[in-house]
């Protein structure tokens, strides 16, 4: 599974930023996916970042903007505790054991 962080800037309507949101929802495995920033999410998945920026044109409009785009492990973020631990133990979890085995 790879992290991703995917940043949706919707110019169109509600409705389309729902269906994009759904969207990026469903392209998350296991439902391994965080909304904590606006138009920001960071989900895991088993798809490339190809396929999941595919399933976002199927339902955004063509002045959409957006980007996918695969993360690693070695960040730094200024949020709550509950949003940390939640990269920790969801998102990035997989990530941490596969370097750790190299």
């Amino acid at each position: 599974m790879t992290p991703y962080l995917i940043i949706y800037s919707c110019k169109s309507s509600v409705k389309k930023f729902k269906a994009a949101d759904a969207a990026i929802r469903e392209c998350s495995w296991d439902q391994c996916w965080m909304y904590h920033l606006n138009n920001t999410w960071i989900i895991k998945s088993d798809m490339t970042a190809d396929e999941i920026g595919t399933r976002l044109t199927n339902v955004t409009v063509t002045n959409d903007d957006f980007l996918v785009i695969e993360i690693t492990n070695n960040y730094a973020c200024w949020l709550p505790q509950q949003a940390l631990d939640y990269l920790k133990d969801h998102i990035f979890s997989d990530v941490e054991n596969e370097q750790n085995k190299n």
